[in-house]
């Protein structure tokens, strides 16, 4: 291939996109066999269906935007690998949060940097939640200074995901992360009060019914203390034990997981076996990052028909998840 073999010694990874990728990834399987053949394994290869999103442009973008950090991600990893050794902890196997609440290996983040993009919200609204003991709730972050600067959603002890894509650095992207309501300062202010806070709960809540509010955050117990009481749409307002290290607390007790996506036409006779194909690159993939296979397992299955489309199409997405393997980084240094 005379592209792969312009560009060996020259890149430290490359993208790969292809156009009905989600519905048929088998261009860009080929496309990175090819280039790993000229490349060796030293060049990380970044295929669009493995980066989420049906979109061709947000599918683009991510796997793009991913392969342009990997070089810096190898940097951070290397000084964390560094500090754990200075610190007597080189045995230490260490696993990084991501943006929907679960946990990664290293490794695995090395080519998909983009992950960690708002993970700190998204553990630390499963913190609150374990510290609160309340599987549904409101959580509200906090600054230094006790302002609050976003709110979220919890359901079943998770933050939930925004529906659509995430804009990264004014790129539109197909990653799923927290869906934060930010707080806005008022007109001609810099802090936030109250109404502010209010108007985020407000469009933060998924359902009608009035929920708890978690405050976490450095400055939590200062903005508690600063509220009346219960606001509009909550059940109480409360600051949970240990609000300052919530999201500690929830990269501690998260799960590894892996997601697949796939399209595929309604009318299809092979749907059922499609189902389980994508469940099975779902289990793989949480593997993949880090989980034990012994015990991951799918735990959501999500299936939406596709809009727009001449032919009756339907988007299935699986998520499984597992708890962290024990002994993945000897496993990676011996393959």
């Amino acid at each position: 291939m005379a592209f792969a073999r312009e560009i060996a010694g020259r890149v430290n990874a490359v993208a790969v996109s292809s156009v009905f990728a989600a519905v048929a990834p088998g261009h860009e399987l080929a496309a990175a066999g090819l280039l790993r053949a000229e490349l060796g394994d030293s060049v990380p290869i970044l295929l669009s269906h493995e980066m989420g999103g049906s979109g061709l442009l947000e599918r683009e973008n991510a796997t793009v935007l991913q392969a342009a950090l990997i070089r810096r991600a190898w940097g951070a990893a290397h000084r964390l690998r560094r500090s754990l050794v200075d610190v007597g902890l080189s045995h230490a196997e260490p696993f990084l949060a991501r943006n929907d609440g679960s946990i990664m290996t290293v490794d695995y983040a090395l080519t998909r940097p983009l992950l960690m993009h708002g993970a700190a919200a998204a553990v630390g609204a499963r913190g609150a939640a374990l510290l609160a003991g309340e599987s549904e709730a409101l959580v509200a972050f906090t600054n230094v200074e006790g302002e609050p600067t976003a709110v979220c959603s919890v359901t079943a002890g998770s933050a939930e995901l925004a529906a659509g894509s995430t804009v990264i650095a004014g790129v539109q992207t197909g990653l799923r992360t927290v869906a934060l309501v930010p707080t806005t300062p008022p007109i001609g202010g810099t802090g936030c009060g109250q109404a502010q806070l209010s108007e985020a709960v407000d469009r933060a809540k998924s359902s009608p019914r009035d929920l708890p509010l978690l405050v976490i955050g450095p400055g939590a117990e200062k903005l508690v203390d600063t509220l009346p009481g219960p606001l509009p749409g909550t059940t109480l307002v409360c600051c949970p034990p240990r609000a300052d290290a919530a999201a500690a607390v929830g990269v501690a007790v998260a799960p590894v997981s892996g997601e697949a996506v796939r399209m595929f036409s309604a009318n299809s006779p092979h749907g059922d076996d499609i189902r389980h194909r994508v469940m099975e690159q779902a289990r793989a993939a949480a593997v993949h990052a880090g989980a034990d296979p012994a015990t991951v397992a799918v735990t959501d299955v999500e299936e939406s028909t596709v809009p727009h489309v001449s032919e009756p199409t339907v988007s299935l997405r699986a998520r499984a998840e597992g708890p962290p393997r024990v002994g993945w980084r000897r496993t990676y240094e011996r393959s």
